[in-house]
């Protein structure tokens, strides 16, 4: 596994799925190359979110376990805007990427580029999966979080004004994706458009995964290692490929009713002729 993280709130759960990537065993997950030219933020112990605990690695006070867990990682420290790296993801199987930004006042436009460059070393190596965290508003997804008015239109305002190159940079980095994909089969390819990812949000080890636009409502907050969590499993088990999804955290019990009661009669029918076919 390959893991490529910028900086902002999307970096930030670049470097929790770094952490998440070594909870995993190495019987299942051998070695972990993580490429970034912030890698010494993967030492600083406040990964701006709701953890409820230190991170950091590479401390004086980590653990012979952590310690023999971070023999995993090989550490590149590369500015992915202006270095080729196809010669680091040789015998790569699977990348997760977590380049873009949305952080307002940040000039680190790195989604574009940057997935220009991996996509490049992906068709030179044959590499065939690939994971790209971006963000709820982009391309057909606008306007962002529509079941969230408050929150959604607060998110508009941002990307229209102090974020629209964040905006564009993610914009163009799924247009490479998609472009990439139609023209190589068998490729399997995931965006995440992740929710509100704020420093507060405690860990649940749960998400959701919109189903459809404007018919069921995600939480529009999401924990910046749930997110992690939710990218990590599907590298390793993909359950969802060849898409763009919404994920969010699990909607309180209000809204699950009505996410229910928003499904089409079709879907009911799925869900029974799937649970027919079971038994």
């Amino acid at each position: 596994m390959a893991v490529f993280f910028g900086t902002g709130d999307l970096g930030d759960v670049g470097r929790h799925v770094v952490e998440a990537a070594l909870a995993v065993p190495a019987s299942v997950l051998g070695e972990i190359r993580v490429f970034s030219k912030s890698l010494e933020t993967l030492s600083e112990s406040n990964w701006s979110c709701g953890c409820q605990r230190q991170h950091g690695m590479f401390t004086p006070m980590a653990s012979q376990t952590e310690l023999q867990q971070r023999r995993r990682l090989v550490l590149h420290n590369i500015d992915i805007s202006r270095e080729s790296v196809t010669s680091h993801l040789v015998g790569v199987d699977v990348i997760i990427s977590c380049l873009g930004n949305r952080t307002p006042f940040h000039s680190d436009y790195l989604a574009k580029v940057g997935t220009a460059n991996i996509l490049q070393s992906m068709a030179a190596l044959n590499i065939n999966h690939i994971l790209m965290l971006s963000s709820v508003g982009i391309s057909e997804d606008w306007p962002p979080l529509e079941w969230a008015v408050e929150e959604g239109k607060r998110l508009q305002g941002h990307f229209r004004t102090i974020c629209w190159m964040q905006y564009q940079d993610l914009s163009a980095a799924e247009i490479l994706l998609n472009e990439l994909r139609q023209r190589k089969p068998g490729m399997r390819s995931l965006v995440v458009r992740a929710v509100l990812l704020n420093e507060t949000d405690n860990p649940t080890g749960h998400w959701y995964v919109q189903q459809q636009k404007n018919v069921d409502h995600p939480n529009c907050r999401l924990a910046k290692m749930d997110c992690a969590c939710f990218l990590v499993q599907e590298a390793i088990q993909p359950t969802i490929v060849d898409r763009a999804i919404v994920l969010g955290g699990v909607p309180p019990p209000a809204d699950q009713h009505l996410n229910r009661m928003n499904r089409t009669d079709e879907e009911e029918e799925e869900d029974h002729d799937e649970d027919d076919d079971d038994e």
